[in-house]
């Protein structure tokens, strides 16, 4: 019988050993069929799931093994440690697998530069010779959490790191919910949605294979920003609130890591949704999206306030604002609401002037903020800066009078 026709027939045997309940019947012919193709890691890995059920703990090890040695040498880091991180749910105290993750820590961390060999156990992967323990990893699988960590650290978060499979159209996590976890994609893809007001999806973004997300809510406290719903069958890390604040009380490297990812989504965030920042050089943008918070905020919650002084610069991630000013006679004019990537506050900010027009969320709104006195270090100064928000003034006057249109005069500050 051809080897395809004998691969889909223990394939086929052991389906029905595992729906009778047969395990060792099923591990027996799984085994037979890892046997027939080698590199088929997927199978070896439902194989080792099965010697795990079975109590056959050190045969699922060497099975986990070769898994985590074939993506090391391959230079998929990610899934290596992945695999690495199985050992060690099955025998905790794994001293082979512990040193093996410290190895591929410091791969990841040196981009393979200066590899260590990685242990006996793990470059003997089907089909692979021992010789091709050189292989240097691809730095592009290198991931930028795990490498910017210090050794103890890497090992103390491999250690917690829950592990989660997902199933294609499966929704990680949904837009509006709490955020209480960040998630690495180790295998797969994952499609981040955003429901529009007309109930419609817009599709934001795909994220490949060492993609992080999550971290903005978790570490912020706000509810999530977007949806994001598996692509393809596939593996994710989750680190949740507790784990990473008890790791961060023994290793603070953990927390300023992940805040340092949080300030990078605040910047690309800023970025997309401002132009106003595109004349600052990248270290200046970096050093601005620092001073940024990020804010939740409930419909009606006031933002800015007539005839107040200027609270902030704000830029909308999601939601709507409603901005309305009210006349000498007592009189309220309601504006078009203020939509995601708009911004505003700065015109007082700039001009030293009360705000002549009041802010409030209309929905649910996630906005980033920077405070005046920030504001006024950071920003202000540039001279580009200044020539934009003046051209914005303008447009905003101009806008504003135009619908007022012979209802009152307003004065020429009458700028948010």
């Amino acid at each position: 019988m051809p080897t395809q026709h004998q691969l889909r027939a223990h394939k086929a045997r052991a389906a029905s050993a595992l729906e009778a309940g047969n395990l060792e019947e099923a591990a027996a012919e799984l085994s037979l069929a890892c046997k027939l193709e080698s590199r088929d890691f997927e199978l070896r890995h439902r194989l080792a799931e099965l010697l795990v059920k079975l109590g056959r703990k050190d045969e699922a090890i060497r099975e986990l093994q070769k898994i985590a040695g074939h993506y090391a040498l391959k230079g998929e880091l990610l899934k290596a440690i992945a695999f690495s991180r199985i050992i060690l749910d099955v025998d905790p105290k794994h001293a082979e697998t512990q040193v093996a993750l410290a190895k591929l820590y410091a791969r990841s961390a040196d981009g393979g530069a200066h590899a260590r060999p990685l242990p006996a156990s793990m470059v003997s992967s089907p089909g692979i010779p021992r010789g091709a323990v050189q292989v240097r990893p691809q730095p592009a699988h290198s991931n930028p959490l795990f490498s910017m960590l210090d050794e103890g650290s890497f090992i103390s978060l491999m250690a917690t790191l829950k592990r989660r499979r997902m199933k294609a159209g499966e929704v990680i996590v949904r837009e509006g919910s709490p955020g209480d976890s960040m998630f690495v994609v180790v295998q797969g893809m994952v499609n981040v949605v955003r429901e529009e007001s007309t109930g419609e999806q817009r599709h934001l973004a795909s994220l490949p294979e060492g993609s992080f997300f999550g971290e903005m809510a978790l570490v912020a406290g706000t509810p999530r920003l977007a949806t994001v719903v598996a692509a393809q069958d596939g593996l994710l890390f989750e680190i949740d609130r507790v784990v990473l604040t008890t790791l961060s009380s023994l290793h603070p490297e953990i927390d300023r890591v992940i805040h340092r990812f949080y300030q990078d989504r605040l910047l690309s965030n800023l970025l997309a949704a401002s132009p106003l920042f595109r004349s600052f050089s990248f270290e200046d943008r970096r050093t601005i999206a620092a001073r940024f918070t990020l804010r939740s905020l409930e419909p009606r919650t006031p933002i800015l306030e007539q005839d107040k002084p200027g609270a902030g610069f704000f830029v909308i991630l999601r939601g709507q604002c409603e901005v309305s000013h009210a006349s000498a006679d007592g009189t309220r004019h309601v504006y078009p609401p203020l939509r995601e990537g708009d911004h505003f506050g700065e015109i007082s900010l700039l001009f030293g002037t009360p705000c002549t027009a009041t802010v409030r969320a209309l929905t649910h709104t996630e906005l980033l903020e920077l405070p005046p006195g920030a504001f006024n270090e950071v920003v202000r100064p540039n001279p580009i800066v200044q020539e934009m928000v003046d051209r914005i003034a303008r447009e905003r006057l101009l806008r504003t009078t135009t619908l007022q249109a012979e209802k009152e005069s307003l004065s020429d500050s009458w700028v948010v």
